[in-house]
């Protein structure tokens, strides 16, 4: 899990032998980041939408979590199905 306020490194490896994609929904919105490696990062006007990794490709995000919840991830290429949650809990000591 995640805290707000923390910078986060978020790495994704692509270890199959076929495309993949990573689609955050809501995570990394509306917020600063940096994004890094062989991955192909989209963006809309919120942010940062999905990244395509290639074979054996890796991505790097680095990024501050500004909000707390449960965000969830997936592929969203034909035929897969993985998928999966980011969970960020609020930083107590950070005040609102």
């Amino acid at each position: 899990s995640l805290t707000t306020g923390q910078k986060t490194r978020l790495i994704l490896k692509n270890l199959d032998t076929e495309l993949h994609a990573f689609l955050p929904v809501g995570l990394l919105t509306n917020i600063h980041l940096n994004v890094s490696g062989s991955g192909a990062p989209q963006f809309s006007k919120e942010g940062l939408s999905r990244i395509l990794i290639p074979t054996r490709g890796q991505t790097e995000i680095v990024f501050i979590p500004s909000h707390p919840g449960t965000f969830p991830y997936f592929c969203d290429l034909p035929g897969h199905v993985m998928r999966g949650t980011i969970v960020v809990h609020k930083n107590e000591g950070m005040v609102d």
